[in-house]
């Protein structure tokens, strides 16, 4: 087999993007595959046992399995592809953490969420283990069953990516002991009148992210635009519940969102000198704000949640920024080392609040291990929760900047 190496730090199919700012260009390098045909799960498993490292690295194409990941870390440092420091402090215990979720129900969150904790953790240079345990559903049983799994194999905590319905069992059904961190659910979303002591959220907050929308609304009519999913009924709901004016409000699917324009006659009453708010996806955000204004009815302001702080919407709309849209964000300075290792994975932590909330978990969950001056995040955990600070963002087009 031949595998040749170029340059000097990582493509695997396509090149890494790096965040740290240098007046010199940065060095590249590409594990080329030359051998024809794939290599599947047990063939990249053989060459690693087999220590055919850059042979298992040229021939790895984005696999999802954790395992795999895994293995492709220890890998590139094996070879000295990867420049993992130690951490800072130089005493970190060994983390043993266990990641528990219903894969089948949770989707794409399965691969991300694997990413940004082997992010986190190599960033630290940290002695770690992980392990996923899949619970199929979001049933008591199935919860229990792998969470008491995670315990015996001696995890120190776990983070669990489950929809409400699977923290509401968390919160109230099963004992929790070993303590479990849950990035995608805020503790108002629960609904529990008392949380596990060791339960602890990381969702947004979207009820005060509404609510800080209706104050900036004045007590203008407001037109309202709510994603057909889950959430932006959610949010939908929200703003109808906190007294907006709200005199036209509308669910939008995928189609309604390509061909907007067609239905903007039937519109422009309610849209012109009103204050509009999405509710809707980044992409879908996009398409409506680019057909909206190239009308003659423009609205008062715009207004959007974190569901709009999403880099979809920087690449899908032409916008002139004459026009005022502002989002709240919780988002904050992210380390560029951890912004890196995120990147050469191919995660976006500055504008994937998920993404963002597990790195956060990480790190609260490691505690004691870190100093004041050794932590990535300032958030902190308040009442269960971490508590972020809502700020105000400008979309200008080509970026968000804080509005001050």
């Amino acid at each position: 087999m031949r595998i040749f190496v170029v340059g000097c730090l990582l493509c695997m199919g396509l090149w890494a993007k790096s965040y740290i700012i240098s007046p010199l260009p940065l060095p590249k390098q590409e594990i080329i595959n030359l051998e024809a045909g794939s290599c599947d799960k047990r063939c990249l498993n053989k060459l690693y046992e087999e220590g055919l490292y850059f042979s298992f690295i040229g021939r790895f194409q984005d696999e999802q399995d954790p395992e795999l990941r895994a293995k492709l870390t220890l890998a590139l440092q094996e070879l000295a592809i990867l420049d993992i420091p130690n951490a800072s402090n130089g005493n970190m215990a060994k983390v043993k953490l266990a990641l528990l979720m219903p894969k089948k129900v949770i989707g794409r969150y399965f691969s991300e969420s694997i990413d940004i904790i082997l992010s986190y953790l190599m960033t630290r240079g940290a002695d770690f283990s992980f392990e996923v345990f899949n619970t199929d559903t979001e049933d008591t049983q199935a919860i229990q069953q792998a969470y008491q799994r995670a315990i015996d194999a001696q995890s120190d905590f776990v983070i669990g990516i489950f929809t409400t319905k699977g923290a509401r069992e968390l919160a109230n059904n099963i004992k929790i002991s070993v303590p479990v961190y849950l990035p995608t659910i805020n503790i108002h979303q629960v609904g529990s009148a008392r949380i596990p002591k060791n339960l602890y959220f990381g969702g947004v907050d979207y009820e005060s992210q509404i609510e800080l929308i209706a104050n900036l609304a004045q007590g203008e009519k407001v037109v309202a635009y709510n994603d057909n999913s889950p959430m932006g009924q959610y949010l939908g709901s929200l703003l109808r519940s906190k007294n907006a004016k709200i005199v036209y409000e509308q669910s939008v699917d995928s189609t309604t969102a390509k061909r907007f324009s067609s239905v903007m006659g039937q519109q422009k009453s309610y849209i012109r000198s009103n204050v509009v708010v999405f509710n809707t996806s980044g992409a879908r955000t996009g398409l409506i704000l680019s057909q909206m204004l190239i009308g003659d009815a423009k609205p008062k302001k715009m207004f959007s949640t974190q569901v709009n702080y999403d880099s979809a919407l920087l690449n899908s709309v032409q916008y002139s920024g004459r026009e005022e849209l502002y989002v709240v964000n919780v988002i904050s300075g992210i380390n560029p080392r951890l912004l890196e290792y995120a990147s050469l994975l191919g995660r976006d932590l500055k504008y994937n609040w998920v993404s963002y909330s597990t790195a956060i978990g990480v790190e609260l969950l490691l505690g004691a291990q870190l100093s004041e001056q050794e932590r990535f995040f300032s958030e902190r955990f308040l009442d269960n929760q971490v508590n972020y600070i809502n700020k105000i963002y400008k979309f200008s087009g080509k970026s968000f900047d804080e509005y001050r």
